[in-house]
């Protein structure tokens, strides 16, 4: 199916989100340090990101600025995962044209963001 990364820095999140998803087929690797996710991320070609915002030393924001740029992630849909709903990270969401995922009772919410995203928008960060 496709192919994904979940960063999040709870090992137990990664653990029942990685085994969801591919229960639903998805090839899924995992970082759990924030230091590595650029790495995996460049070095990787995924379909998704799956990114938690509370990931320590790890600015979401400067992130994707910094990987919009690059030809390659521009296929890739992006997930922005967070533990609390608030405006400022809905407004980093909507300027990536990312997903927005509050984490907690998601394990059908999560298999849903990420089939709507597939089925829903052509892949990719705004230019």
């Amino acid at each position: 199916m496709s192919k994904l990364l979940i960063a999040d820095s709870n090992e137990a999140y990664l653990n029942s989100a990685s085994e969801r998803l591919r229960g639903e087929g998805h090839t899924v690797d995992t970082c759990a340090s924030p230091t590595d996710v650029p790495g995996y991320v460049l070095k990787g070609e995924y379909d998704m990101l799956l990114i938690d915002f509370d990931l320590p030393k790890l600015n979401v924001g400067d992130l994707l600025a910094l990987l919009r740029n690059i030809p390659t992630f521009r296929q890739t849909r992006v997930v922005l995962l967070s533990e609390a709903d608030d405006s400022e990270r809905r407004a980093t969401a909507q300027t990536y044209e990312c997903e927005f995922l509050i984490k907690g009772n998601e394990s059908e919410a999560l298999t849903a963001v990420v089939r709507h995203s597939f089925a829903s928008r052509p892949p990719g960060l705004p230019s």
